[in-house]
């Protein structure tokens, strides 16, 4: 019986989405309930992509300024 090591990829592709999906689906119904409005999956993804760019950007921000650049 031969062991298999490696992952579909379309497999690890699932096992990565997954988590992911069910977070953003979970996080729309959240915001939904808190604000009492309808809240998109879209909303959710975009505000989450604005807030990773926001700090991305402060991030390079304190690095220049720890490395005098």
């Amino acid at each position: 019986m031969a062991v298999q090591t490696e992952i579909p990829r379309e497999r690890v592709s699932y096992y990565l989405s997954k988590p992911i999906i069910d977070a953003v689906e979970r996080l729309t119904l959240e915001l939904s309930l808190e604000l009492g409005k309808r809240v998109t999956k879209a909303d959710v993804v975009d505000g989450l992509l604005t807030l990773g760019l926001d700090q991305r950007a402060k991030l390079v921000r304190e690095i220049r300024k720890s490395k005098g650049l």
